[in-house]
């Protein structure tokens, strides 16, 4: 990060609040102020908060006025919500670091607005930002703090019992900030996210947009990869497992399924505050729930099957894939009239893409875990499957993963749901034919070592502007971290040859009869 100065020349800039982007406000030829107070109260202004400067970037020492059209305004720098026992405002507000101001007016009848938010930078990022303002409380005390791991923590790895293993959400307000510039701003519901992930010092959220707060959506178009305007969570992501490595493994492994035309979460890094203070590199993901596939496949709620590999339901039955498999179970897939009846039921290519992909990056969290597929309930429609949580891999170029997985045989219900169908498959000479051509296809065009290398680059590229900072924040050393990005590449650069000679050996074993 450097040190920019910044020309003060916007006077009488309300602040954003409750889903409101300013760009619309702009369109309708209004100032921000009268939009966003519009859209808390129905165009009544009563009570408007007006800031002289917007969210951005600015030196140190610079004042900040606060004005309203009622007596009294109550401000609180700390990330809490103003009251009547908040800092009142009486004199312009100094800027020093990166400074979050919430002010909220007192009404005729002694009620106080919504607060309203502004950032205030005194150093620049190359990246969005979002700024997020809590009651520090909610954050770090012991009784009810999400992040910290509280009284009940166990002992041991992973703190079973933590405060940051419950389900606690707390009210937020945050604001999204890009190219030094607040663009949105909302209150909404926030909550640590993840698994054992959440042991890491930087943990991960989600935030939720909340009907209560005025908004059942984040109303702002957050990827630009992506058409869709409004979010109903989104998430930030610490970097999973890969966060002592890369910060990058998921972002890269989801951005290749993405092309390839596979299921993935698309990726954005961004920059975090917290109540003013540096919080370091996020991913800020979608989230995979029933909102994700009435966006992409216009699927209701109502008619989506979500499975997991540990055979849990995640939305809808899984009596569909049951009988595929026990179809499966009580015929020969090598016969082609079997064949045709499940190729009926799941999507052939799709299935293959997916199996190549996870083959190819390593994931050795796969496929005792992370397993996703989902269909319509409409019979017209196919199995499809998933790619997420890929943290866990591009660390042994010469693994056999064709062979381990192949070998994989599951317990309990998991054996329906990991390998099974694989095997089952390849004893049909149709589908060993239409692997082994896709294989070929795939590691020349979108898995090969050039095009993975240059993405790699790319997303490193990216981020590496924000790397000082943020491993200074977390302990890590940029020196290291430019070596596990050149870890990447070796895997990418000796992988292909590999995949190749162990695919074909897999397909010598059914030409030599062996199954």
């Amino acid at each position: 990060m450097k040190r920019w100065s910044f020309a003060l020349s916007i006077i009488g800039v309300a602040c954003m609040m409750l889903g409101t982007v300013w760009i619309a406000s702009l369109l309708n030829g209004k100032s921000s102020g009268e939009v966003l107070q519009n859209s808390l109260n129905g165009g009544n202004n009563a009570g408007e908060t007006s800031f002289s400067l917007p969210s951005g970037l600015y030196e140190d020492g610079t004042e900040v006025s606060l004005s309203a059209d009622v007596s009294e305004i109550y401000y609180t720098l700390d990330g809490s919500e103003p009251s009547e026992r908040s800092n009142r405002y009486t004199e312009p507000l100094q800027v020093s670091d990166t400074t979050v101001i919430r002010a909220a007016a007192r009404l005729p009848d002694g009620t106080l607005t919504v607060p309203y938010m502004q950032t205030y930078f005194t150093e620049s990022n190359d990246l969005p930002v979002i700024s997020v303002a809590a009651d520090p409380e909610d954050l770090w005390s012991e009784e009810k703090g999400i992040y910290v791991e509280g009284p009940g923590a166990s002992a041991e790895y992973p703190y079973d019992g933590a405060n940051y293993w419950m389900d606690w959400k707390i009210t937020v307000q945050m604001e999204y900030l890009r190219d030094q510039e607040g663009v949105y701003s909302s209150l909404a519901d926030m909550e640590i996210f993840g698994g054992e992930t959440r042991t890491k010092p930087q943990r991960s959220f989600m935030i939720d947009a909340e009907s209560e707060y005025g908004n059942s959506e984040l109303l702002y178009p957050f990827f630009d990869s992506l058409p869709y305007s409004s979010y109903e969570s989104i998430i930030l992501r610490n970097g999973g497992q890969d966060f002592e490595r890369t910060h990058m493994l998921d972002a890269l492994v989801s951005t290749l399924a993405i092309e390839i035309g596979l299921d993935a979460q698309v990726y954005q890094p961004v920059v975090l505050y917290l109540n003013g203070e540096y919080w370091g590199l996020y991913d800020l993901r979608e989230r995979i729930d029933h909102h994700y596939f009435s966006r992409h496949h216009k699927v209701s709620r109502d008619n989506l099957i979500l499975l997991e590999a540990d055979a849990e339901e995640k939305e809808g039955s899984d009596e569909s894939y049951i009988g595929m498999i026990a179809y499966i179970q009580s015929n020969d897939t090598a016969e082609p009239e079997v064949y045709q009846v499940i190729e009926d039921e799941m999507d052939i290519d799709n299935f293959i893409d997916y199996i190549l992909t996870e083959l190819y990056i390593g994931n050795t969290d796969w496929p005792s875990h992370n397993i996703r597929f989902w269909k319509n309930t409409n019979p017209e429609t196919k199995w499809k499957w998933i790619v997420y949580d890929s943290d866990v891999s591009f660390q042994d170029a010469s693994e056999n993963t064709v062979q381990r997985f192949y070998d994989y045989k599951g317990k309990g219900d998991d054996k329906l749901y990991s390998s099974y169908l694989f095997r089952e498959l390849l004893k049909n000479e149709e589908f060993r034919v239409r692997f082994e051509e896709r294989s070929r296809e795939l590691y020349s065009s979108t898995l090969s070592s050039e095009y993975i290398v240059a993405t790699i680059e790319r997303l490193a590229a990216e981020i590496r502007p924000e790397m000082d900072g943020h491993l200074e924040k977390w302990d890590g050393n940029l020196q290291e971290w430019e070596a596990e990005v050149q870890a990447l590449k070796a895997f990418a650069r000796e992988r292909n040859d590999y995949m190749t000679r162990h695919i074909d050996e897999l397909m010598d074993q059914y030409q030599q009869g062996g199954s």
